[in-house]
């Protein structure tokens, strides 16, 4: 039983899913309340977090149930690159800190998805 699989990246994704649903729907909605004309971020934010969710669906129910029976030393990276991108999306949905997370994306965020990119499918091809 492979645990980064099953355990590990599945705890991750939870924990940063659940602090993103906080912030986005909880802290963030308050301030477009509060203020309607932050609702160009917040629909910002809306479409990073529905990124998030197809991650969070392929790496929790698809790319768990492909990899619980088999290891791979590329597992670990592909834990450090999940984490870096769910950092990544975390920092678009606080306040303020957004333009960051944006900036860090735009940057570095497609560095990330073709690391990402490449160690799934050298995954699926161990």
């Amino acid at each position: 039983m492979n645990t980064i699989w099953t355990k590990g990246i599945p705890q991750t994704n939870l924990i940063f899913g659940l602090l993103s649903l906080l912030l986005v729907f909880g802290v963030d909605l308050y301030a477009v309340i509060s203020n309607p004309d932050l609702s160009f971020f917040w629909f910002i934010m809306l479409i990073i977090f529905g990124v998030f969710a197809i991650f969070f669906y392929l790496e929790n129910v698809v790319f768990c149930k492909k990899f619980a029976n088999s290891t791979s030393k590329l597992d670990i990276w592909i834990s450090l690159v999940i984490v870096i991108r769910n950092v990544l999306f975390l920092l678009n949905f606080i306040p303020i800190i957004q333009l960051f997370g944006l900036i860090g994306i735009v940057s570095v965020g497609w560095v990330i998805g073709l690391v990402y990119l490449f160690l799934i499918i050298a995954r699926l091809n161990s």
